[in-house]
């Protein structure tokens, strides 16, 4: 379904891609890729590390028939998407989301997803997902927290490229699901800390609480360990790993 566009180096894919699809030179279901990634972006505004060429450093352009208030669905897709592409090479119960769409490795990080939507009324009309998977790079910056990638998980190389082709295969799997609740369910379960009773942090306070949902609207629903629930966003809410 999908069709590959390559560029050597970019500033952001989901930038450029951006521009192109508005000038039309990328329809829906394309992907460009690029090989390094000048100023990646992930959640919150932070960057993201890349060695060249050694990664999947790609944006998805999806139009769907979602509406606004239906965007987190569309999280739900890619990132299982991603953990379907993982469980090919390691144990499925080693794979997690990180809400509401990192995926780790245990509690390493191994993949940041960034979604972005135009919206044309109540309707999206174009959705570009970005992503960062890291799959040849064995050595990282000491000033990130947790990386890890497919070589150090798997030790073995792999050819970039066609990951990233199984990668769409894997995300078009998920995509056919589109609304169903299945998803939803899968995507629940895959989800770090699941039921699990945590400290985080909500508003700068410590709490301890576990997960014990997702909203309609894909805030994350927390029940506190004397029986309060909270509902948060992604800036509300800090995980204490």
């Amino acid at each position: 379904m999908f069709k590959l566009h390559h560029v050597a180096s970019i500033d952001s894919t989901n930038k450029e891609a951006r521009s192109r699809y508005s000038q039309g030179e990328l329809k829906p279901f394309d992907i460009l890729y690029a090989d390094l990634q000048t100023a990646g972006r992930g959640q919150k505004g932070n960057g993201w590390e890349s060695e060249k060429g050694a990664n999947i450093l790609a944006t998805f352009v999806v139009c769907s028939p979602l509406k606004a208030i239906e965007q987190f669905q569309l999280n739900q897709v890619f990132s299982l998407g991603v953990v379907r592409f993982l469980e090919r090479f390691l144990p499925s119960d080693r794979i997690h989301i990180k809400w509401p769409n990192d995926i780790y490795v245990d509690l390493k990080k191994i993949a940041g997803i960034l979604i972005e939507h135009e919206i044309m009324g109540s309707n999206i009309s174009a959705s570009f997902i970005g992503i960062g998977l890291n799959i040849n790079q064995s050595e990282f910056s000491s000033l990130l927290p947790n990386p890890t990638s497919l070589i150090l998980e798997n030790n073995q190389e792999f050819d970039v490229k066609q990951c990233l082709v199984q990668l769409a295969e894997d995300f078009e799997y998920y995509y056919d699901q589109l609304k169903s609740e299945d998803v939803h369910r899968k995507y629940l379960s895959k989800l770090l800390f699941f039921n699990e009773l945590r400290e985080y942090k909500h508003l700068d306070n410590p709490i301890k609480a576990r997960i014990c949902g997702i909203s309609d609207f894909g805030f994350l629903q927390l029940q506190t360990e004397n029986g309060a629930l909270i509902e948060c966003d992604l800036k509300e809410i800090n995980y204490l790993l």
